[in-house]
């Protein structure tokens, strides 16, 4: 796929955890985290640490509503 849709490029963290905020805020239990390459998260920012960020972020900020947290294409 990045051959026709071009190299990966990772949202920003805090836009993907305001949005997380939102669905558990909105009564989503459960989010799954979908990408072409989930673990090359933040690779194109330089951090090759991002994905644990994000998930912590994502557990941290959104608190103890949000009950499952799920990763595909890892």
């Amino acid at each position: 796929i990045p051959s026709f849709k071009g190299k990966l490029k990772s949202r920003p963290l805090d836009a993907i955890v305001d949005e997380a905020q939102a669905l558990v805020r909105a009564g989503a239990r459960e989010l799954v985290i979908v990408a072409q390459d989930t673990t090359d998260y933040g690779r194109d920012f330089g951090d090759p640490n991002s994905l644990p960020r994000l998930l912590s972020a994502i557990c941290n900020r959104t608190g103890p509503d949000l009950r499952w947290l799920r990763l595909m294409y890892a």
